[in-house]
Parts: structure tokens; C-alpha cells; sequence
């Protein structure tokens, strides 16, 4: 696993992994239980809306790997999950619920079949199982990780600057998967080379088959 996590051109896809599952981890621990403390009708709608998001996106836009390529979609669907975070900070009734899980869901559905991609592109064949145990791995660290430090937040002071943390922290950490993209995105190493180019149009379409998937 070690030399699969080590390649260079899949380093911005781990970055990118990190933060994606942790504003995921973020929705599933903390939005129904942040819109059931402030008092609001039928908590567990966010997971109707967030589904609406998540199913739309891939009925939708099963096709938007192919015309823009992947590396172009983890940028908007973080952005749409940390829409998504403030947009729970600033809940208070039934309807800004159901639209940050509108916004949850339409990132969520958007990034992971992307990010699946790039790591199934990015890893030699010989390397590739062990470069999907590590994805994998990286959301079971996220989700083991993140929520009691958002916890230890969210009760020392509150749920809305705990939800803005995490949508900060997202900003941040996509300027680091920026640099990375534009440093190493590219690169091949030289056991790739008789691999299929890591382009976007390979890459798409792989992204593709798992979005109608």
C-alpha cells in the first residue's frame, strides 16, 4: 500500500479525499442532530433533501466528467458541501434544512465517484487495489477523527462556529489541493508508461461509468 499512497500524481487526490469526507462525516454526524437542538420541525427531513441532491446530480449529470473533466468537478463539489455546512450554521427552520441538504447531497454525489476515479486513473495497474484500500482508508480516518474535534467545538462553544470550522478548514485545504493539482496532477512516473494517459478524457470517462453506476 505504501508505494500506491506514495505516487505523486495521486497526492492532491488524497488531500482532496480528506477534505470531502470530512465535510461529508460532517452531515451525517452533526445536521440532524444541529437542527433537532434549535428546535426544528422534523429533523430527519435533511436526509430526503440530501438524497434528492445526491440522486439528482448523478441522474443529471452523468455527464459532466466528459465535457469538463474531473479535476475540474472536486472544486465545485467541495464548495458545495461547505455551501452546505453554512447554510446548517444558519438553519432555523424547516426550509434552510432541507436546502443545506439539497447542497450536501448535490457535492456529495458530485465528488465521489470522482475522486473514485482518479485513484483507479492515477495507480498502476500492479498498485491499484492497494491504491482503493487507501482512499478507503482515508474516510475511516476522517470519520474516526473528525467528529469529536468538531464535537469538542460544537460544545465549548457552539454548533454554528463549529459548522464554520469545518467549511473554513475546506477552503483552506482546497487551496492545498490546488497547488498540489498544478504540481503533480500531471506527472506520470515510469512504470505508468505503457498505462493510458492520466487525461482528463480517460479519467472522465471512468468518472462517468461511476456516476450512471
Amino acid at each position: 500500500m505504501g508505494a500506491a499512497v506514495a505516487r505523486r500524481p495521486l497526492w492532491p487526490t488524497w488531500a482532496a479525499t480528506l477534505t470531502f469526507a470530512t465535510l461529508v462525516v460532517v452531515f451525517q454526524a452533526f445536521a440532524a442532530v444541529v437542527a433537532s437542538g434549535r428546535g426544528v420541525d422534523r429533523p430527519a427531513d435533511v436526509w430526503l433533501s440530501y438524497a434528492v441532491g445526491a440522486i439528482a446530480i448523478r441522474l443529471f449529470g452523468a455527464r459532466l466528467p466528459d465535457r469538463v473533466g474531473t479535476r475540474n468537478l472536486i472544486a465545485p463539489s467541495v464548495a458545495l458541501l461547505a455551501a452546505g455546512a453554512l447554510a446548517l450554521a444558519a438553519t432555523h427552520d424547516h426550509e434552510m434544512l432541507l436546502v443545506a441538504g439539497l447542497l450536501g447531497g448535490l457535492g456529495h454525489g458530485m465528488g465521489f465517484p470522482v475522486l473514485t476515479s482518479q485513484v483507479a486513473t492515477r495507480s498502476a495497474e500492479q498498485v491499484r487495489g492497494s491504491a482503493l484500500s487507501g482512499f478507503t482508508g482515508l474516510w475511516d480516518c476522517s470519520f474516526l477523527v473528525a467528529p469529536p474535534l468538531l464535537g469538542i467545538i460544537a460544545d465549548t462553544h457552539s454548533d454554528a462556529l463549529m459548522l464554520t470550522v469545518a467549511a473554513l478548514f475546506a477552503a483552506v485545504t482546497l487551496v492545498g489541493w490546488l497547488l498540489l493539482e498544478r504540481r503533480f496532477g500531471d506527472e506520470r512516473s515510469p512504470d505508468d508508461s505503457d498505462a493510458p494517459d492520466d487525461s482528463d478524457a480517460p479519467d472522465a470517462r471512468v468518472a462517468k461509468l461511476a456516476v450512471q453506476g
